[in-house]
C-alpha cells in the first residue's frame, strides 16, 4: 500500500473488489498533496486501486481513482453540523463515520 502507511480505518484491502469496476485491487496508492488554503498549509490525500491483467501475453495495469481520504474544502463548509466527508477507500465504515457525526451533531452539548 504505496503511501498509505499511517492512515487508519481504511476499509480496502488487496485482493477485494474495487467499489469502481469491481475488479480484484492489487494494491493501494495513496499520493499525499500539499497545498496552501488562505495561508495555511494543508495535506490532501488521494487514494487509488490499482489493478493487474493480462493482455496479449502482457501484463498490463489500470487504476481507479477511490476519492480524497477527507474532503477537506467540503468539511470545512460543513463546520456548523460537524461533517467530515471521507473517501470510498474507507468502505463502509465511512458510513458509520457519519452517522456518528451526525447524531452527535444533534445532541444536546
Amino acid at each position: 500500500m504505496a503511501g498509505c502507511e499511517g492512515l487508519p480505518d481504511l476499509g480496502l484491502k488487496p485482493g477485494q473488489p474495487c467499489p469502481i469496476c469491481h475488479k480484484p485491487i492489487a494494491w493501494l496508492e495513496c499520493r499525499r498533496v500539499k497545498s496552501k488554503v488562505g495561508g495555511i498549509e494543508r495535506e490532501h490525500i488521494y487514494i487509488y486501486a490499482w489493478h493487474t491483467f493480462k493482455e496479449g501475453g502482457q501484463v498490463k495495469r489500470k487504476k481507479c481513482y477511490l476519492g480524497a481520504y477527507t474532503y477537506d474544502y467540503v468539511a470545512r463548509k460543513q463546520v456548523d453540523i460537524g461533517l467530515v466527508p471521507r473517501g470510498m477507500a474507507l468502505g463502509t465504515r465511512r458510513i458509520a463515520y457519519h452517522i456518528n457525526e451526525i447524531t452527535t451533531g444533534l445532541l444536546p452539548a
